[in-house]
């Protein structure tokens, strides 16, 4: 994009179009494979977490209910702190 007038260029478009398959080809994997891994970890520590303080499983749905209300900005978090 020319950044005076905002025109774009279609000369480079099929190398650039290659390079993001090339680095989507040798990169998507790994990064998938690390998103899994966190979302599994992440998971892990509030299960930890959850024993650790002693919530039993009406507890933790609560908690994940008023997360989600509050998160919406929606009804459903009045009165949690």
């Amino acid at each position: 994009m020319h950044p005076e007038t905002g025109e774009t260029s279609s000369e480079n478009a099929g190398a650039v179009d290659a390079n993001l398959w090339y680095i989507l080809g040798h990169y998507y994997h790994d990064l998938r494979a690390g998103a899994a891994e966190t979302a599994r970890l992440e998971g892990r520590l509030a299960e930890l977490v959850n024993a650790a303080y002693g919530l039993t499983p009406d507890e933790v749905a609560r908690l994940w209910r008023t997360a989600a209300a509050a998160d919406a900005g929606g009804p459903g978090n009045e009165g949690v702190t």
